[in-house]
Parts: structure tokens; C-alpha cells; sequence
């Protein structure tokens, strides 16, 4: 929408010293003369724009022109750029960056002195091609149809509605309604294929934020408790993949500590089985039995034996 642009278009002026009507017409992808109107019409609306001709013309805005705002302090636009910018090292999004784009123009303070970076947890492009389907369909109300693989392998194929996308467990997951089994879902996005967006329309509810709560807390209800023992010298470790949970020193120096776990989930079996000797499961039975057949399945890939 032209509104849009010409928003977008103050902001790049007031975030740049001088720009050309070349370099707008590129960034926006349209031609020089639509731009040349846009500034027409923004200086219109009283943003005072500086046009300089020439080689070494250009826009400008008014360095004595201000956008000001009563309602949020200098420190806070600090946190607010530090959150988007943490929020872009791990999401791609057009629209993403032009809202930090909005906001750098609206901080007068210097830089954030905290850097958070989640390039790390960045999901492959599969993923992001699929986050973009899902919020296009999430954006119209419209259901979608993909197949889906579970933890344990099986895929099937699936039609639902969807509410919104959470990151999460250094993941991206779908909340969505299914409505052949009338209940609420959750879909790691990265084990979704072929998302496409159907014509049908749906009313998505109001209370969506209620109802991840409250899927969350079903969730947490399937999970069960392992019995871990873990050697002294492996204990910080332990703490360090699994904060919180309570520990008991026992006499042979050790610790016991009690874990909530999701049981199809593999990350934190992998997390166990990588302290090797420091730590030992005692009960359940199946959770020992299981992570006993992993390691020798490992094993017998390198032609060794367990003892």
C-alpha cells in the first residue's frame, strides 16, 4: 500500500543522512518517478524533506525534525532494538526488519550494551519456507494441509487450523486446532512437509494465548520422572542441561536427582548418554533398558562391543 511505503520511506530518511531517489526506488522496487511523488507527498503531510541536486544529491530530512514519543523512554527503545535484533539473528522477516528499522529512527541513546545471538538455533530453510506458509495462512484464517512425521517416525497426513507459531525448545511449533479430532495441537514445524494453504476459512478463537497455556500445561502432564544418579564431578554439567530440578547428596559422594522428561522427545536422551560414565539411570526400568540399546546400536556401527 502506498500509505505503507511512504511511512517506510521517512523512516530510511531518518535513519540515513542522504539517500537518492536510485537507492529508494530499489530498496522499494519501484521506479524514480513514483518516488519522486512520494516525497511530493511527504512533504505535504509537514515532514520536512531536503532535496539536493546534483552528483552528490539527494534526500535528506531536517536534522532539527524529531519524531517524538510520551509514552516510551529512551532506555526502553534500547531494550526494544536489543530484543528485535536478537529476535533477527535466528528469524528471517521482511517485516521484521522494517519494525527495527522503525524503531532504530526512534532511539536518540546510544547502542544496547547486551548482545544476544540465536544464530545458533537458526532452523534450516525448509523451515523457514514453511513458518512463512503457515503465517500466510494463519494471517487469512485460511486451513492448511501438510504430511506430517512424528517423534517416533510415523508420517500422516494432516488438515488444520492454525493459530499461531511459537519458539520454543531452540524450535519452531504450530498451535493449531484439528478439526477431524476437535482438539487443540502442537506441530514441530520442522517435521512438517509440504505445507499448502487451502481455500477453506475458519474463525480463529480469541483466547489463543489462554489456550497455548493451557496446552502447555496438558503437555507437561505426559511427561514422566527418571531416577538419575550422577557422579560429583559431573553434577555442574547435569545442573547445566537440566536447571531446577532437585538434588539429594548421597554417600558414596554422588548425587540422586529426579528429572521431568518428555517421553517421545530424544534431545534430552542424547544430553545423558553424552556425560557417559558420569551419570546412571536407576529407574525406570525402560528408560535405562532403552538408552542401553542406543549405545550399543551406536557402538556396533564401529565394529565395538560393550562389555
Amino acid at each position: 500500500m502506498k500509505t505503507d511505503r511512504l511511512l517506510e520511506i521517512i523512516i530510511y530518511l531518518l535513519n540515513h543522512e542522504k539517500v537518492t531517489a536510485k537507492q529508494l526506488a530499489d530498496r522499494f522496487d519501484v521506479s524514480v518517478r513514483t518516488i519522486q511523488r512520494d516525497i511530493d507527498s511527504i512533504s505535504l503531510t509537514g515532514v520536512p524533506v531536503l532535496s539536493v541536486t546534483g552528483i552528490q544529491g539527494g534526500y535528506s530530512i531536517d536534522p532539527d525534525y524529531k519524531i517524538r514519543n510520551h509514552f516510551v523512554g529512551k532506555e526502553d527503545f534500547t531494550w526494544i532494538i536489543m530484543a528485535l535484533k536478537s529476535l533477527s539473528t535466528s528469524y528471517e522477516s521482511g517485516r521484521l526488519e522494517s519494525i527495527l528499522e522503525k524503531y532504530r529512527s526512534l532511539n536518540t541513546t546510544k547502542e544496547p550494551s547486551i548482545f544476544l545471538d540465536y544464530s545458533v538455533t537458526k532452523e534450516n530453510s525448509n523451515v523457514l519456507q514453511n513458518n512463512e506458509t503457515i503465517e500466510k495462512a494463519i494471517a487469512c484464517s485460511f486451513q492448511i494441509q501438510f504430511d506430517y512425521r512424528n517423534a517416533e517416525g510415523s508420517v500422516s497426513h494432516k488438515t488444520v487450523c492454525p493459530l499461531a507459531l511459537r519458539f520454543k525448545w531452540y524450535a519452531w511449533y504450530l498451535f493449531a486446532f484439528d478439526p477431524k479430532k476437535e482438539a487443540y495441537r502442537t506441530y514441530k514445524v520442522a517435521r512438517i512437509t509440504a505445507p499448502v494453504v487451502t481455500e477453506s476459512s475458519f474463525t480463529p478463537p480469541e483466547n489463543v494465548e489462554e489456550l497455548l497455556v493451557d496446552s502447555e500445561k496438558a503437555y507437561l502432564q505426559t511427561c514422566e520422572n527418571i531416577e538419575v544418579w550422577c557422579r560429583r564431578d559431573g553434577i555442574h554439567e547435569l545442573e547445566e542441561y537440566f536447571p531446577g530440578e532437585c538434588k539429594e547428596l548421597l554417600k558414596d559422594g554422588g548425587y540422586l536427582l529426579h528429572l521431568h522428561v518428555p517421553p517421545k522427545e530424544k534431545l534430552w536422551q542424547a544430553l545423558l548418554l553424552n556425560m557417559g560414565e558420569k551419570v546412571k539411570i536407576l529407574s525406570p526400568d525402560s528408560y535405562r533398558d532403552l538408552l542401553i540399546q542406543t549405545a550399543k546400536g551406536f557402538l556396533s556401527n564401529h565394529d565395538t562391543l560393550m562389555s
